[in-house]
């Protein structure tokens, strides 16, 4: 209890009078308690005046209520008793403190509302409330860990407790392996709560199943990441080679991993015994299938070629590649840069193959060459009955001894000609080709666009089984060979040719006895031949029509010891059977500026060289005779020419346009001649 006011102003008059108050009770003071300020039997009582009373009071007389103690639990609480004050002293209880302003022991503060009974502490732990039965102060038990196997959650609105913790690894008892199978782990139960007891790791490359830690399984298809058998060991995942080794280092466990996209370099995956695959060649498939080959292929060590399109897949060789074909199938020539040039043994195009370079339009040959060395006696490229070449060029190579460029030795195939766009030349390595093209075996044979330069013996030579194996050439080129082209037996058709320079006959067609030989020429040049341009003898039958031959040097020729230079035709024998209709066909050629006879018929009959009219086109010129010849001259022969027109304009012809010696006769006929064409045709040897 504070003192009143009243007594603390009194004491301060008193104080400022300068006087002190010791006779009389009642004088202001404020030292409670004391005696200086009072008269001698006073005392400064609570009322702040002095008093005799005041004297009387215990030995002291309080002032305000304290609190005191260690915990300051102590309050002493100052109760005034009139002019006395004395402390009436209090232990607060445990959970109280001491409260001087208020003169009391309060509640201390705590956690516990009186709310719940326990809740779960900011750092997990449990808090159990209670209520001081004297007080009723709340307060708490000093937080409590739930233990390891335990942790703080609310039971319900009022209360918490100690839980088992979850164990996501643990629904029940025993051993299992975790979701992310590598780890081995064992749950049990201790203190009530289920819970891992102990984990263990796999080894790497091991795989937790069914409560054990293996590697994986070999009893899979091959795939990245799945079990396999011993290091090294190639398997195959679709167009992707795999190979087997330790899932990581020293691990106990193998796995498939990629070794190789076989798609990724147009190779395929090809398994062969277990543990054994290999990017490999796509194969071809059934026919029909284009084989391709390329000089320049760049070929993988231990990947075989199978002629597919992919670059390192096509064979080096056209002689490989065609090994391969099969009926109905193609084999392209192909390559970086021209010419593409093929290094070659000698090739054979097998029947229903196809071998086909240059496709341009129109082909090129040049761009593709074949370039062939074989032993003597060998031919550079074969084709057989059934097969086709295109687009190509075949020369001799270095060391080659082979005699023959090209043998087509069969009928060619329905769709197509033998040959075409083909050149057979002397500019390889090796020089010329005995012969440049051979035509043997049976059947028809069809060419176009066939070129052939610089044979030692022949440019062409046709040798069937018989006289009716027909051979049919169109657009033919044969320059600068030792004889253009030889029929030896056959049936040789040959239209819209040019065959030009030989070394001495231009067109042989001589065979060695009747029955063998049959020959049509159409609408061709047979020009600047070193010797004879055409030479027919013994022949079935013969047809030249629309052809130019002209400019040949001509050579000598001997009937019956009689020796004339002739440029441009020599017969000898017989013509063909006059009664076979169309045995002997000769219309609308022209024959001039050949060396010595342009037309010498000898030892022979029936020889009817007449055009069926004079009609431009239909009638036969000759004209520009040379080095003292005559448009026609027989010899022993008889030789019947009508409706010609000749060099020297007569009607019927002089001796500087025929010539007849021994028993041959030239019957140019009798008005069956031409005059001029107004205005005149004069042939013009092409350059």
């Amino acid at each position: 209890m504070r003192r009143p006011t009243l007594l603390a102003a009194l004491a301060a008059a008193t104080a400022l009078a300068g006087c002190t108050v010791k006779t009389v009770e009642g004088a202001a003071c404020d030292q409670i308690g004391g005696v200086d300020q009072c008269p001698d039997g006073q005392r400064c009582g609570f009322d702040g005046t002095c008093s005799v009373a005041a004297n009387a009071c215990g030995p002291t007389i309080c002032r305000e209520t304290t609190c005191s103690g260690s915990t300051n639990g102590t309050l002493s609480k100052c109760v005034p008793d009139g002019v006395c004050a004395s402390f009436e002293v209090t232990d607060c209880t445990e959970h109280q403190d001491c409260d001087a302003d208020a003169e009391a022991c309060r509640c201390k503060a705590s956690a516990c509302d009186g709310s719940k009974g326990s809740f779960c502490s900011a750092g997990g732990e449990l808090v159990v409330c209670h209520t001081e039965p004297l007080t009723g102060c709340p307060y708490e038990d000093p937080p409590a860990g739930c233990g390891a196997l335990r942790e703080c959650k609310i039971k319900d609105a009022t209360s918490s407790e100690c839980a088992c913790r979850p164990s996501p690894e643990c629904a029940q008892e025993g051993t299992f392996c975790t979701a992310s199978d590598t780890l081995l782990v064992t749950c049990g139960i201790d203190g009530g709560c289920l819970h891992k007891q102990r984990e263990q790791p796999c080894e790497p490359g091991e795989t937790c199943a069914s409560g054990a830690c293996a590697c994986p399984p070999t009893d899979q298809p091959p795939a990245p990441g799945r079990g396999c058998g011993a290091t090294g060991d190639l398997a195959c995942d679709g167009a992707t080679l795999l190979r087997c080794g330790l899932v990581v280092a020293d691990s106990p466990c193998h796995e498939w991993k990629e070794e190789r996209a076989c798609a990724g370099s147009g190779l395929v995956c090809s398994s062969g015994t277990p543990g054994s695959a290999a990017c490999v060649c796509p194969p071809l498939g059934a026919s029909p299938r284009t084989v391709f080959a390329d000089p320049g292929a760049p070929n993988e060590d231990g990947v075989a070629p199978t002629g597919a399109e992919e670059p390192r897949c096509r064979f080096r060789t056209l002689g490989a590649a065609a090994l391969v074909a099969a009926a109905g199938d193609t084999v392209k020539a192909t390559g970086a840069g021209l010419p593409v040039m093929f290094p070659e043994a000698p090739v054979t195009v097998k029947a229903g193959v196809s071998l086909v370079g240059d496709e341009s339009a129109p082909a090129v040959p040049a761009n593709v060459v074949l370039e062939v060395d074989g032993a003597a006696g060998t031919t550079g490229l074969v084709v057989e009955a059934g097969a086709s070449v295109r687009g190509v060029t075949v020369r001799k190579g270095a060391s080659a001894a082979s005699t023959v460029g090209i043998d087509v030795k069969g009928a060619s195939p329905i769709s197509a000609p033998s040959l075409k766009d083909v050149v057979v030349d002397a500019q390889g390595a090796g020089g010329a080709f005995d012969t440049g093209v051979l035509v043997s075996g049976a059947g028809s044979v069809s060419m176009e666009r066939l070129a052939g330069s610089g044979a030692v013996i022949g440019g062409l030579e046709v040798n069937r089984s018989s006289s009716t194996d027909v051979v049919a050439i169109a657009d033919a080129r044969l320059v600068g060979n030792a004889i253009g082209l030889k029929l030896t037996r056959g049936d040789l058709r040959l239209s819209s040719s040019t065959i030009r320079e030989s070394g001495s006959e231009g067109v042989k067609a001589a065979a060695a006895s009747v029955g063998s030989t049959r020959l049509a020429v159409a609408n061709s040049f047979i020009l600047r031949n070193a010797g004879t341009g055409l030479w027919l003898e013994q022949n079935d039958a013969i047809s030249i029509t629309g052809t130019q031959i002209c400019q040949n040097t001509g050579s000598d020729r001997t009937v019956s010891d009689e020796t004339h230079l002739v440029g441009g035709i020599y017969a000898l024998n017989n013509a063909p059977d006059p009664a076979v209709p169309q045995s002997l066909v000769f219309q609308g050629n022209k024959i001039h500026e050949n060396g010595g006879d342009q037309v010498l018929i000898g030892a022979g009959a029936n020889w009817n060289l007449s055009a069926p009219s004079c009609l431009s086109g239909v009638r036969n010129i000759v004209t520009k005779y040379r080095g003292g010849g005559v448009g026609v001259a027989s010899i022993a022969a008889s030789v019947t020419v009508q409706r010609w027109e000749w060099e020297s304009g007569a009607t019927p012809p002089g001796a500087l346009d025929v010539r007849a010696t021994q028993t041959g006769s030239v019957n140019a006929g009798s008005g069956n001649f031409c005059v001029p064409l107004d205005p005149p045709v004069v042939p013009v040897c092409p350059p």
